[in-house]
């Protein structure tokens, strides 16, 4: 009786990659050579193959497990037990061997000694013994996508597994009506075919109604980030704000740029407690000794920390920040405005047919009094980035509305909070916005200036028309992802997005790379 354990999809077989030190091509080439050496020596006692074979390719690697599988299979006397775990640590699921279904495969052939011998366990007997009903839900599905014309035959080769699909209630024949609408999925999304019958399940939500109390606007609070995020990416908006997901970060010893974003954050609020002066070198000298205490007590916290890297990501840190405020030594404007600090501000976002609550807490606010009237506000937004470009392109006032919400939304929320407390505001009154790149080495600065009714409810307003376009989408449940040519990459919620899990991502980015002459 023989047990193996460990069969599952990439431990077994293990991928073997090509050197990248010595390729394939370069160990075909001096196998040759290696054996006309070899064979002056041990010409007599080897075999002119096994000479040959000096450095094995990974071809040649790739041939090794399956041999050793195969040959344990052989010296099976009564039964072989086969299992694999269903999950790693981290929870995420696993599939079996390749390696199974082909012995099941051998096993099914008549003139196999295995199935003479009744060694390994039918294909029939192995769906239930081996496959737990939801990986066997997905290996269906996924040779019905890949091998559209069998599905009939797999139909009938699967009649078992049927009853154990009812058991757990779900009908064999709808999974394979979804699995042609996945195999069309693609080319939909590529814009290649326009399946009209199919788009609610390609794209929209199909059924509102089940999703109502999700999609109830006025019961939740609303954040500026939350309008951007939208505008960017519908399906990151409905998967992280309305359903809640949060995105998997894969194992990585490096420092996730979030992490050293927090840090940064925590770092600029305790600096910019205190007025800046303009001697650039003894606010250099602060900024440090405050990322010293920051950083120290962050370090404490950790449980895994990788020196290695966090020492590389805390010098860049550290660089940008001093670099920040020498910076901000000279660009900080005048003095004697009046800040408010990562403050929480709400108010209430009047729309064409109801009411939003918007809360949010911008990094700095900066504004000007003159006798109880705003002359001016300025909201600031530290970016741990050194991409000046796109921050560049959301400060253009054409961007309003259509990619940039949040600023805006921070000075209405800015104005509103400052009237609230009584404070009029004048007739010539000021509304900047500004992005800080910190680790721009130039000019960290990225600036716009938004007039007053720019932010009064209305058509006119191209900030307001933008959020009504938004909030109709939500209403008809359009989140399916709709990326610009080149403005989608794969992120954190690339495994659950539909544009990503169809092969359409990245059937397009292969288009954009250019071919080898």
């Amino acid at each position: 009786h023989l047990f193996l354990v460990g069969l599952s999809e990439g431990d077994f077989p293990s991928p073997v990659r090509e050197s990248p030190f010595l390729k394939d091509a370069d160990r075909r080439q001096l196998n040759p050579l290696i054996a006309n050496v070899l064979s002056g020596r041990f010409g007599g006692v080897l075999q002119f193959p096994t000479l040959n074979k000096a450095l094995l390719t990974s071809l040649d690697k790739n041939r090794k497990e399956p041999l050793q599988l195969f040959s344990i299979v052989e010296c099976t006397q009564e039964s072989l037990h086969i299992s694999y775990p269903r999950h790693t640590l981290d929870g995420e699921p696993l599939l079996p061997s390749i390696y199974i279904e082909e012995i099941n495969l051998n096993s099914e052939n008549e003139e196999c000694p295995l199935a003479q011998k009744s060694r390994v366990s039918t294909t029939k007997r192995a769906w239930s013994e081996i496959f737990d009903p939801w990986n066997l839900l997905n290996h269906i599905a996924v040779s019905w996508r890949d091998r559209p014309e069998n599905e009939h035959t797999r139909r009938e080769t699967l009649i078992l597994a049927d009853d154990l699909f009812k058991k757990q209630g779900i009908d064999l024949e709808h999974l394979q009506w979804v699995s042609k609408v996945e195999r069309q999925r693609k080319h939909y999304l590529m814009n290649a075919t326009e399946t009209a019958v199919f788009k609610s399940h390609f794209a929209d939500l199909k059924n509102l109604n089940r999703m109502t109390e999700i999609l109830n606007l006025e019961t939740r609070s609303w954040n500026p980030t939350q309008f951007e995020r939208m505008a960017s990416c519908p399906f990151v908006h409905f998967a992280s704000d309305f359903l809640g997901l949060k995105p998997h970060n894969s194992p990585d010893d490096d420092i996730q740029p979030s992490e050293l974003g927090k840090i940064a954050h925590e770092v600029l609020r305790q600096f910019h407690l205190s007025p800046v002066f303009g001697d650039g070198c003894a606010e250099s000298l602060r900024m440090r000794k405050i990322f010293e205490e920051v950083t120290e007590t962050w370090e404490r916290d950790q449980v895994s920390l990788n020196q290695g890297y966090w020492k590389i990501r805390r010098s860049e840190l550290k660089d940008a920040l001093e670099d920040y405020a020498v910076f901000a030594t000279n660009n900080l404007g005048d003095k004697d405005q009046e800040f408010l600090l990562e403050r929480e501000l709400s108010a209430s976002l009047p729309l064409s047919n109801r009411i939003l609550l918007l809360e949010g807490r911008p990094d700095w606010v900066q504004f000007r009094l003159q006798r109880g009237r705003i002359q001016s506000i300025q909201v600031t937004d530290f970016k741990y980035s050194a991409d000046r470009n796109r921050f560049h392109r959301m400060a253009k006032t054409s961007s309003v509305g259509h990619l940039s919400f949040q600023l805006p939304l921070y000075l209405y929320l800015a104005l509103q909070t400052l009237r609230a407390n009584e404070n009029a505001a004048s007739d010539q009154v000021r509304l900047f916005g500004r992005y800080i790149v910190l680790r721009y080495p130039r000019q960290k600065s990225c600036e716009f200036e938004m007039p007053l009714e720019s932010l009064c409810p209305g058509p006119n307003s191209a900030l307001f028309a933008g959020l009504e376009r938004q909030i109709q989408r939500i209403q008809n449940g359009s989140f399916h992802p709709s990326p610009q040519p080149g403005m989608c990459e794969g992120c954190s919620y690339g495994s659950l997005c539909r544009y990503w899990t169809s092969g359409a991502g990245d059937a397009i980015e292969a288009k954009k790379q250019p071919v080898d002459e």
